[in-house]
């Protein structure tokens, strides 16, 4: 289990971030690692987003970025003999103020895909995979073409082949969540396109997606019921 804390505090100075790891031992739940950032900048919110795969932890610090341009950065982490180490790092290739790259993170084996919901034109997201040269972009998603679409990567999920992605505010103001498969290439495309049942406006459908198998769940956290 990975547990973030994007407040705390390291060596009592200001708040840059940590991630807690908890490992199942019997019937309970025993601290396994705290990762933290690689950066003692402030404001970075390392672990506002976290993920984990068999062996690998992936960490958002969405708020990273040089010269307060706070474009935001991800954290991969790879388990190993002395514990828990720095395998990779990603951040935007074009860097953005407030993108807020790594808002939202999910990874599942050697794919992972990232949110960066404060992109230009209402948001984005990336994905990720491991080639001869390590972790390396390997597609990306980005808005539908529609007014009033905004923050687009704000939630995503992933599993296998399929990928969904969550827009809290679209379609006249309600959210929207997108799907996306990977073909037999390796190349990512837009599948579907899915609204909350009734559309109400700013009802938040889409600010957080899971997806296992055949099931996929989307949170609405201001639904009038």
């Amino acid at each position: 289990a990975d547990v973030g804390a994007r407040c705390t505090r390291v060596g009592g100075g200001a708040p840059t971030g940590a991630a807690y790891v908890f490992r199942r031992q019997g019937a309970v739940w025993v601290q396994d690692g705290r990762l933290l950032p690689q950066s003692t900048a402030t404001a970075e919110l390392f672990g506002a987003a976290v993920d984990v795969t068999p062996g690998r932890i992936i960490v958002g610090a969405p708020e990273a970025g040089p010269f307060g341009m706070k474009t935001g950065a991800v954290f991969l982490y790879a388990a190993g003999a002395e514990g828990w180490a720095l395998e990779s790092w990603f951040s935007p290739a074009t860097p953005f103020a407030h993108a807020a790259f790594g808002a939202a993170v999910a990874i599942d084996g050697d794919t992972a895909i990232i949110g960066s919901p404060g992109l230009p034109g209402g948001g984005g997201a990336i994905f990720y995979g491991v080639g001869p040269e390590g972790w390396a972009p390997t597609g990306s998603a980005a808005p539908p073409l529609v007014s009033g679409v905004r923050q687009f990567g704000i939630a995503v999920a992933l599993d296998g082949n399929m990928a969904l992605v969550g827009a809290r505010y679209a379609s006249f103001a309600s959210g929207k969540v997108n799907a996306y498969r990977r073909d037999p290439t390796g190349v990512w495309s837009a599948w579907q396109a899915h609204v909350g049942p009734v559309e109400v406006a700013r009802d938040g459908f889409g600010r957080s997606v899971r997806l296992s198998g055949a099931i996929a769940v989307v949170g609405a956290p201001a639904d009038h019921g």
